[in-house]
C-alpha cells in the first residue's frame, strides 16, 4: 500500500478547495518516514472538516492528487484497490499526481498493506 491518508475526490471537495479536477485521490497526510514521503509525495496543510455530525471527519487540503499508478487512470478508491491487488511489498510503483498545475511522476516503493 502507499503510507498515505487518501480521500477520494467529488465534485463538492473538488469545488470547494478549487481544484482543477474531481477525480482521483487526495493525499490528505503522508506517514512520517515512509516510502512515500522518501519519493515525494505530499500530504496537505489545510485542515478542513468533511461531512456532518457523527460522520465528520478531518481532511487536509493542498496535498498531492493522485491520478494514475502504474500507467492506469485513477479515479477512486476502488480503482487504487484493484491496481494494487496483485503488487507486493517493496515492489516499485510509478504514481502520477496532481501537485498545484503541475503533473508530476514519483516512483515509490509500497509498504505492507495496513489493514
Amino acid at each position: 500500500s502507499i503510507d498515505a491518508e487518501l480521500v477520494q475526490l467529488n465534485a463538492s471537495i473538488a469545488n470547494y478547495a478549487e481544484l482543477s479536477v474531481d477525480r482521483g485521490l487526495l493525499v490528505s497526510r503522508v506517514k512520517k518516514g515512509s516510502y512515500a514521503e522518501q519519493a515525494g509525495l505530499r500530504g496537505g496543510a489545510n485542515a478542513v472538516r468533511y461531512g456532518n455530525g457523527r460522520r465528520a471527519t478531518v481532511i487536509y487540503l493542498g496535498g498531492d492528487i493522485i491520478t494514475q499508478i502504474a500507467g492506469q487512470p485513477i479515479s477512486s478508491l476502488t480503482d487504487y484497490y484493484a491496481i494494487l491487488e496483485d503488487k507486493k511489498p517493496n515492489e516499485s510503483v510509478d504514481v502520477t499526481v496532481l501537485r498545484g498545475n503541475k503533473t508530476l511522476k514519483l516512483t515509490l516503493t509500497l509498504s505492507e498493506r495496513n489493514e
